[in-house]
């Protein structure tokens, strides 16, 4: 029990971070045209310093999106 104490710890951590509501506006997936990267909305996100960075960015981006929707389930589990 004192595992998943700490994983729901985590998890909220995730969730409440400084930039989380900001960051809810974007849905994923991620992609890069060229320099720039922009949501699965076709909403600009930011621009990179080059292309390799980009699709970095674009993949991590999306990696992080998914974490916080995992997170945002676990966070709704009861407290038993």
């Amino acid at each position: 029990m004192n595992e998943l104490n700490k994983m729901r710890q985590y998890a909220g951590i995730i969730n409440e971070s400084r930039y989380g509501n900001k960051f809810d506006n974007f849905k994923t997936p991620f992609k890069n045209d060229g320099k720039k990267i922009y949501d699965g909305s076709g909403n600009y996100v930011c621009e990179c310093s080059n292309i390799e960075f980009a699709r970095e960015l674009a993949h991590i981006l999306s990696d992080i999106r998914k974490m916080r929707e995992i997170c945002e389930k676990f966070m709704t589990l009861p407290k038993n």
